[in-house]
C-alpha cells in the first residue's frame, strides 16, 4: 500500500506538469482586447483630398494603391505612399451637425477577426454640418477583419 501511495504522490506532480504543458501549447490567443498602435495618414501637405466619402460613421479598409485611389482626387502631384505589403490603411469617416473642434481616437483588437475604433469628436456650437474623417496606417490586418466604429461627439464644455 505504501508502494502504490509512494508511487502516487511521485506520478502526480509530473502528470501536473504535462497536462499544463499541454494546455498552454497552441494557445497563442493574447488577452483580448489588444490596444493597436497606429500612425496617423495625412494629406495636408499634397494637393489631394479625401473624396466618394458616404460620411456614414463607418469605416473603410484599404488594402492596395487601387482601392486607396477610390477615395482620393488630386489636382497636381501626388497623395504619400503607403506600403501595402506591410499597412493596411483604415479610414473612419462621418457626419457632425456642429463644427468639429478635435477629433481623438484609438483601435484595439477585441477579437482574432474584429477590432473596434473608436473616435471621440468635440464638437462646438456653431451649427454647421461638417464631415470629418480619421486617415490611420496600423500593420497589414488579415483578409476577412472587420474595423467596426464607435463615435461620439462631445460639446466642448464635457468633462
Amino acid at each position: 500500500m505504501k508502494n502504490k501511495l509512494f508511487t502516487f504522490a511521485v506520478l502526480l506532480p509530473l502528470f501536473a506538469v504535462v497536462f499544463s504543458a499541454c494546455k498552454d501549447k497552441g494557445n497563442d490567443e493574447p488577452n483580448y482586447p489588444v490596444k493597436i498602435s497606429f500612425d496617423n495618414y495625412s494629406l495636408e501637405d499634397s494637393s489631394c483630398q479625401w473624396t466618394n466619402l458616404p460620411f456614414n460613421d463607418k469605416v473603410i479598409i484599404i488594402n492596395s494603391k487601387e482601392e486607396l485611389e477610390k477615395y482620393i482626387s488630386c489636382t497636381e502631384n501626388s497623395y504619400p505612399e503607403v506600403d501595402f505589403e506591410k499597412y493596411t490603411l483604415v479610414l473612419a469617416h462621418g457626419l457632425a451637425t456642429s463644427n468639429v473642434l478635435k477629433i481623438n481616437s484609438s483601435l484595439q483588437q477585441i477579437s482574432k477577426q474584429v477590432y473596434e475604433m473608436k473616435v471621440e469628436v468635440l464638437v462646438g456650437y456653431a451649427l454647421v454640418m461638417t464631415y470629418w474623417y480619421v486617415p490611420i496606417i496600423v500593420n497589414k490586418l488579415r483578409d476577412g477583419c472587420i474595423v467596426e466604429l464607435i463615435a461620439s461627439y462631445y460639446p466642448p464644455d464635457f468633462d
